[in-house]
């Protein structure tokens, strides 16, 4: 529903608003890794009107957006500096 209302607004608009709302990984801890790449490589082309096939990679880079795995990367650092802060 997000994704049909926004298809036609700019580029900036789009990347703004992957990453507030369907950047949000806080759950997944629930899923299989590769179930929740999968997701979001979808969620991203659907937004984007991006056809299947290609590397995501060079997409995300052009657009200045984290993928999956430095997203997750980053939130295991914080994760990790928070622990370490309490001990």
């Amino acid at each position: 529903m997000l994704i049909s209302r926004f298809k036609t607004c700019s580029s900036n608009i789009k990347v703004k608003l992957f990453r507030s709302f369907l950047c949000n990984t806080s759950d997944c801890h629930l899923y299989s890794y590769k179930g929740v790449v999968v997701a979001f490589n979808k969620r991203y082309r659907k937004l984007f009107g991006i056809v299947m096939g290609g590397g995501m990679s060079a997409i995300y880079v052009n657009n200045n957006i984290d993928s999956f795995g430095t997203l997750v990367r980053q939130k295991v650092h914080s994760f990790k500096t928070r622990l370490d802060a309490t001990s």
